[in-house]
């Protein structure tokens, strides 16, 4: 999970965070920053939106790292406290410029399964806690 989350404060149980055995300022420091930056997700929004980028060479790459953070965001009660409105709402904004890039490249693009992808990002937020459940 720290491969995902690397910038995560706290410590994992299996798939979710926790802060018990943390010191104070560790605690403190891991509220504040959250399971994943607005700096992380507006690199993937940048990414979604520059499909040349050259920072990567398989141009589905971002979609899959979306997929992935959606899957990965915990839905339990407690594991709620780790992530807050405003990044249920980047996620949304995320999602969003990605299904609309992956419509225009189906349209133009018959080579590569993008309807497939598509289906992957749309089937992952629908099933994402953090993107469908208020946290408010």
């Amino acid at each position: 999970m720290f491969q995902l989350f690397p910038y995560w404060q706290g410590s994992f149980d299996g798939a979710r965070p926790f802060l018990s055995g943390l010191e104070n300022e560790r605690v403190i420091a891991a509220l504040q920053h959250g399971l994943i930056s607005n700096a992380e997700l507006r690199l993937l929004l940048h990414l979604i939106r520059s499909p040349d980028s050259p920072f990567f060479k398989v141009p589905s790459l971002p979609y899959h790292s979306l997929i992935s953070i959606l899957s990965k965001i915990p839905s339990d009660k407690d594991s709620k406290v780790f992530w807050s409105s405003n990044l249920r709402d980047m996620l949304y904004e995320i999602t969003h410029t990605a299904v609309t890039a992956l419509v225009a490249k189906i349209d133009g693009n018959l080579f590569y399964d993008w309807t497939s992808l598509m289906t992957q990002v749309v089937r992952t937020a629908m099933d994402c806690q953090g993107v469908s459940n208020s946290v408010d």
